[in-house]
Parts: C-alpha cells; sequence; structure tokens
C-alpha cells in the first residue's frame, strides 16, 4: 500500500476548492430553479492574495469555475506583494503585479468571473512578535496609510483598466485611520471583520 504525502498548504487548498466547489453546486441548483425556495441569503466568494507571487494555475482553475457556473467572485489582489516574507518587518522589496497576471485578471473582470479588490499594499505586517495579531495597517498613521493605500489603487486601477472600490485590508486589520483614508479615496466597501 502507498502513502500520499500532502503538505498543509496543498490540504487548505484541496478543503478550499471542495468546499467552493459544493457552495457552486447548490447556488447553480439555486439559481436554476432546482430548489423551489427562492435564497434568503447573500453568498460572497472571497479569494485573497492574489498577486505577483500566488499560486497562478490554481487562481486559473477558480476563475474557470466561476465563469462556468456565472457567479463571480471577489479576489483580493495584492499590489506590490513582499519577495520574501509577508510576515517579516524588515524592509524588502515589493514585486509589482505582474502584466500576465494582471491580463489574467482583466480577462476574469471582463467575463464576470472577478470583482477585483485591493487587499493592501505589499501584505506585510507591521509586528513580528510570536502571538501577536498581525496587522498592516491598524496603529499606523493616517498619512502613512493613506499613501500606501492611495499608491496601490492608482497601481491597480491603471493595470486592470478598472475602478477598484473594495478594500479588503490584510489579516482582516484596520483601525479609524485606515477607515478615513478609504472614505477620503472613494472606496464603498470595506471587507473584514467588524472588530478591525
Amino acid at each position: 500500500m502507498r502513502c500520499l504525502m500532502i503538505n498543509p498548504a496543498m490540504l487548505n487548498r484541496i478543503r478550499m476548492v471542495t468546499v467552493l466547489t459544493v457552495s457552486l453546486i447548490v447556488f447553480s441548483a439555486l439559481r436554476c430553479g432546482a430548489v423551489s425556495t427562492p435564497p434568503q441569503i447573500t453568498i460572497v466568494f472571497r479569494y485573497d492574495d492574489y498577486s505577483s507571487r500566488s499560486a497562478t494555475d490554481l487562481e486559473r482553475h477558480l476563475i474557470a469555475t466561476f465563469q462556468k457556473h456565472g457567479v463571480c467572485c471577489t479576489f483580493g489582489i495584492i499590489p506590490f506583494v513582499k519577495a520574501v516574507n509577508y510576515l517579516d518587518v524588515q524592509p524588502q522589496a515589493g514585486m509589482p503585479l505582474t502584466p500576465a497576471k494582471a491580463e489574467m485578471a482583466r480577462n476574469a473582470i471582463k467575463a464576470g468571473a472577478m470583482d477585483a479588490a485591493q487587499h493592501g499594499y505589499s501584505h506585510q505586517t507591521l509586528q513580528s512578535k510570536p502571538g501577536v495579531w498581525h496587522t498592516s495597517y491598524a496603529g499606523l498613521d493616517y498619512d502613512s496609510q493613506l499613501y500606501k493605500i492611495r499608491t496601490g489603487k492608482v497601481f491597480l486601477d491603471e493595470i486592470l483598466h478598472t475602478k477598484i472600490t473594495t478594500f479588503i485590508p490584510p489579516f482582516n486589520s484596520y483601525d479609524t485611520n485606515t477607515l478615513r483614508a478609504l472614505e477620503e479615496l472613494d472606496f464603498q466597501c470595506l471587507s473584514a471583520n467588524l472588530s478591525g
């Protein structure tokens, strides 16, 4: 008997694809009238960390699945992902979203399979203490937050040929300065924990 070794990251991807597939089947059944009771809730699919470093093959598969079922998913796109490790507070180069990833996103948006959202600036944490809640924004002064959010938004608006109006803070963490900056930049939706 042979044993198949699956690393934790792959296991999480398998779980995510399984949940997504089951959800799409239920959603499709509701849309097609297979279930007589109309849906009473709104389901929002969200996929975070789309970037130059993310799993392109997985994302291509997700987009194709959403497109096949006529369903849209909100993709949290990192404009300038950190090149090494987003949990390391040390300065490191940022990698802008590549033209190939931008083209894939533009095509998905046109097909109605993707709603593009800004997922921070670089997704780098401000703190590195073990057991401490990570954040890229909470506790950062207003001007720094405004600069990072504006720079990421301008970049994504240009490269994706769309206007980004949804913001997803990395680690779902934000504060009142984040809210002020989002209002200043005309964001319409914040997708995060209520507590910030």
